[in-house]
């Protein structure tokens, strides 16, 4: 940093900084440092899955505190402890608040039942209108079932990221078709339903030497809580395995490894 305009003693000199300056490379973490010092003065403490979740327990009664640089999102069974909360926050920081029915470009709908329905349709539509694709013809699946492909939009993507350094027509055209797949479906998200199951169970499965150029396989977990899709995956594995056996094994582990 140098000297600001007007202020000249006739010394090529610098400033040293004695705070944190927007735009400099240590802003992001000096920022993260003292909102969780602020956090952590309000007895919230970060979990060990993630550390931009922070939760706080009285009783039996639980506040969820999810942080996205200076974006957040709160969450607790009362609503006077969410109150109490931004009340202390407020005497050190300016924030802006707001019912939550978006994050981070996901839409957050909130039911009467107390169900909560998760879902980009303006996200979706935005894309759509990027690729002047908005009066495209709808299709039933993401990828032409001549490909053997799973009928999961995960899936098409996966494969078609794989081709983004050097895309043919071919590519381009199966990419359309997600889009095709997108524009028939652009209300279909996640569905948590109030007091249902909290049992938390794990799917996995893989095909063996999929990919005919590499001999590599193909993992595929999804993870629920109860009836509800939480965590879901599909990804080519990183080395050649040698057996069903052992692209299965690879799969349960990868899938398992969200659990811990």
């Amino acid at each position: 940093m140098r000297q600001p305009t007007g202020y000249n003693d006739e010394i090529n000199r610098v400033c040293k900084l004695k705070r944190s300056l927007y735009g400099l490379k240590q802003a992001s973490r000096s920022w993260s440092r003292r909102f969780t010092d602020s956090l952590n003065k309000f007895q919230l403490r970060a979990t060990e899955a993630d550390s931009c979740v922070f939760t706080s327990e009285e009783g039996e009664s639980r506040l969820i505190l999810a942080i996205y640089i200076n974006d957040g999102l709160i969450a607790a069974a009362e609503e006077n402890r969410i109150n109490s909360l931004l009340q202390e926050l407020r005497k050190e920081f300016e924030i802006t608040t707001n019912v939550a029915d978006i994050f981070l470009g996901l839409q957050i709908e909130q039911q009467a039942n107390g169900a909560i329905f998760l879902h980009q349709e303006a996200y979706t539509n935005r894309v759509l209108e990027r690729f002047r694709m908005e009066t495209a013809n709808p299709v039933a699946i993401p990828a032409d079932k001549q490909h053997e492909t799973h009928e999961t939009i995960t899936y098409a993507v996966n494969k078609a990221s794989q081709f983004l350094e050097q895309p043919t027509k071919t590519h381009w055209n199966a990419f359309k078709r997600i889009l095709k797949y997108r524009k028939g479906t652009p209300y279909h998200g996640l569905y948590y339903k109030s007091g249902s199951d909290t049992k938390i169970l794990a799917y996995s499965d893989a095909d063996y030497a999929g990919d005919t150029e590499t001999r590599r396989s193909t993992t595929g977990y999804v993870l629920k809580l109860g009836p509800s899709t939480i965590i879901w995956s599909s990804q080519r594995q990183k080395i050649v395995a040698l057996s069903t056996t052992e692209v299965e094994y690879i799969a349960a582990c990868q899938a398992v490894k969200e659990l811990t």
